[in-house]
């Protein structure tokens, strides 16, 4: 399946049916001159974006991440689509939590 662009992604994720399926592979690059800095895109050498597959829909997205800390990163999204920033933060264990069920997410329609 080709690759659709990341807004159609999103728009889909955002609007249809809860999610079901996710998975998310690549592998970040090291910036040889800024400790702490790591990119995953498709202008590096090799190419090594993000790759997402969202209920059947494929996209990539081309990321700067910036170490914060030693359980901290901060994710940037830096191609036109521009859908996501963030952080990720280390957890401990998630054994012994209880499993909750999924919520559907119910779009909202502007008034």
């Amino acid at each position: 399946m080709p690759a659709e662009d990341c807004l159609s992604l999103e728009k889909r994720v955002h609007e249809g049916p809860a999610l079901t399926t996710a998975t998310f592979t690549g592998m970040p690059q090291a910036d040889a001159t800024n400790a702490g800095r790591y990119t995953m895109s498709n202008s590096n050498s090799p190419k090594n974006p993000l790759a997402a597959s969202i209920n059947g829909g494929n996209g990539v997205f081309n990321l700067v991440i910036c170490q914060a800390s030693s359980g901290q990163l901060f994710w940037l999204e830096v191609d036109n689509n521009g859908v996501f920033a963030g952080t990720l933060a280390q957890q401990g264990s998630l054994t012994g939590l209880p499993i909750q069920p999924k919520i559907p997410i119910t779009p909202q329609v502007p008034q």
